[in-house]
């Protein structure tokens, strides 16, 4: 399961996230363009839960699924991210610093609303993570492998994040891509007798 929403590896990072030290980032006016820049830059250096989906912004977020009999599930759903909820996720992404006069010297502040809604403006231009799905079992890359361990996939661009209370016996080794292929072949071709 995908514990902290704020933060989701991928493929190339290694299973124990790290900490990462924040980006400090000067906000000053006149200069919206680079303070989105540098919090993009944040926001990917930390693995920051967000996506790009269809041009929107989203995030992973557990939601209640009606099924039949009136009975629901829990299971991870995508909400897209408005500038309110992003304010959040920057200034935890980034140290956001600006000077004050009175003090003279820097201080920490939070994402200011504006540079939230110029982030959200830019969706779909930017290097946030494309994201083509959440998966809840392991699954076959189109490359052999086996994608079983809960993060982002970025050569597929599948999240993978198991439903809770739900286990995947230990994978096998990871089979060779023409038994994989056959393999394939074989279910294209077989019938099922219920």
């Amino acid at each position: 399961m995908i514990g902290d929403v704020f933060r989701i590896p991928d493929n190339d990072a290694s299973c124990d996230m790290q900490e990462i030290q924040q980006r400090e980032i000067f906000v000053r006016g006149g200069a919206i363009a680079e303070n989105l820049d540098e919090i993009e830059k944040a926001l990917v250096e930390q693995s920051a839960g967000l996506f790009q989906r269809n041009g929107r912004l989203v995030r992973p977020a557990r939601t209640v699924i009606a099924v039949r009999d009136g009975e629901t599930v829990e299971d991870l759903g995508l909400v897209e991210v408005k500038a309110t909820g992003l304010v959040e996720h920057i200034t935890r992404a980034a140290s956001l610093m600006k000077w004050e006069a009175r003090a003279k010297r820097p201080v920490m502040i939070n994402c200011p609303r504006d540079l939230a809604e110029g982030y959200v403006a830019r969706t779909g231009q930017g290097n946030l993570r494309s994201l083509t799905g959440v998966i809840n079992a392991p699954t076959w890359r189109p490359d052999g492998t086996l994608l079983d361990k809960p993060r982002y996939d970025s050569e597929t661009g599948l999240l993978y994040a198991p439903q809770r209370g739900v286990v995947f016996p230990p994978s096998l080794a990871t089979p060779e891509r023409a038994s994989v292929s056959s393999d394939r072949g074989a279910q294209r071709g077989s019938r099922f007798v219920g």
